[in-house]
C-alpha cells in the first residue's frame, strides 16, 4: 500500500480522518495519519503525480485540515502541485501541436489534468486552473484524424486498461467514463463556469460536450437509456446503436457519472432540455424495472 495514494493508500485514510474530525472535533487520529504520510517521501514527478497519487493527492487531503494545522506543509505541496500542472500542460500542448492522440492519463480525472484541475478549483488557484481550462477547451473542440476518420480530441490510442492494446483497440478508443473519459473534462468545465471561472471557448466546449453525450445516449435491451463504456474505432464510426445490455450503474463508467456530467454542463449553459434528459437517464438507470404481470 502506498502512503501517498488517495484511492488505495494512507492518504485516503487521512482524507477520511480529516473530514470526520471537522464533525467530531477530535483531531488526534487525523494528526497521526497526516504525520505518517508527510514524514515519508511523496511522489512529485509530473508523470506519476495526480489527484489520486503523490503531492497533489496529499495536498488535496490536507486541504480539509484546520486552516492553521497544516498550512505550511500545504503551502509547499500546493506550490509543487502548480509546478506539476505546468510541466504536464507543456507536455500536453506539445502533443496537441503534433496532432497525436493523448494517453488516457494525460487528461483523465484519476491520473490526468482534469483531476489536477479539480484540485485547483477547490483551492481557488485561478491562474493554474485557467491554463487547464484552455487545454480542455482544445481537447473537447479540436478533432483528430485516426486512420482517415475524424474523432474527438480526447480519443486515445490507449486501450481501456490505460495502455496500448492489440486487436479491436489497436487504433485506440473513445472512453465515455467519468473517471477516464470525456465526461470528466466536461464536468470540470461546467463546475468552473458555475464558479465564475471561464476562458475563451469554454461555452463552445460545453455545448460540444452536451451534443456529444446527447447523441450517444442509446436504448438498452431492458428499455432504459445509457451510454457505452468504451468504443473501438469501428464501432465509433458506425454510430450509436440500440439493444445492448445495460452497463453497471456506477459513477466511474455508468449512467450516474456520465449523466451528472451532462447535467452540470446543461446547468452551466442553462440548457433545460439537456438537463432534464440527463436526469431522466440517470433515474432510469437506478430504478428497478417493473415486475412482470402475473399470468
Amino acid at each position: 500500500m502506498r502512503h501517498d495514494d488517495l484511492g488505495a493508500g494512507l492518504t485516503g485514510t487521512a482524507l477520511y480522518e480529516l473530514v470526520a474530525a471537522n464533525t467530531r472535533g477530535s483531531w488526534a487520529a487525523a494528526r497521526a495519519t497526516v504525520q505518517a504520510i508527510t514524514t515519508q517521501p511523496i511522489a512529485a514527478y509530473p508523470d506519476e503525480a495526480s489527484l489520486y497519487r503523490g503531492v497533489p493527492a496529499v495536498a488535496y487531503a490536507l486541504d480539509f485540515a484546520k486552516p492553521s494545522a497544516a498550512s505550511r506543509t500545504l503551502a509547499k505541496l500546493n506550490a509543487e502541485t502548480i509546478a506539476i500542472v505546468a510541466a504536464r500542460l507543456d507536455a500536453a500542448q506539445r502533443r496537441m501541436d503534433s496532432g497525436r492522440p493523448p494517453r488516457i492519463a494525460e487528461y483523465d480525472l484519476i491520473s490526468g489534468l482534469t483531476g489536477l484541475g479539480a484540485y485547483m478549483l477547490r483551492r481557488e488557484q485561478e491562474t493554474a486552473l485557467e491554463r487547464i481550462l484552455h487545454y480542455l477547451v482544445r481537447l473537447l473542440t479540436e478533432p483528430l484524424t485516426v486512420v482517415d476518420h475524424q474523432v474527438p480530441g480526447w480519443w486515445t490510442f490507449d486501450g481501456p486498461r490505460g495502455r496500448p492494446e492489440a486487436g479491436a483497440f489497436a487504433t485506440g478508443h473513445a472512453n465515455f467514463g467519468m473517471a477516464h473519459g470525456a465526461p470528466g473534462p466536461l464536468a470540470l468545465l461546467a463546475l468552473s463556469s458555475r464558479a465564475g471561472i471561464t476562458v475563451d471557448g469554454q461555452d463552445r466546449a460545453l455545448d460540444a460536450g452536451i451534443r456529444f453525450l446527447t447523441k450517444w445516449a442509446q436504448p438498452f435491451s431492458d428499455g432504459t437509456l445509457g451510454w457505452p463504456e468504451c468504443l473501438p474505432l469501428r464501432d465509433f464510426v458506425n454510430g450509436p446503436v440500440g439493444g445492448n445490455e445495460p452497463g453497471r450503474p456506477s459513477w466511474c463508467y455508468g449512467a450516474p457519472g456520465i449523466g451528472r456530467a451532462l447535467q452540470l454542463a446543461a446547468l452551466a449553459r442553462r440548457n433545460a432540455q439537456a438537463g432534464q434528459f440527463a436526469e431522466h437517464v440517470v433515474l432510469g438507470s437506478i430504478t428497478p424495472p417493473p415486475a412482470p404481470l402475473p399470468d
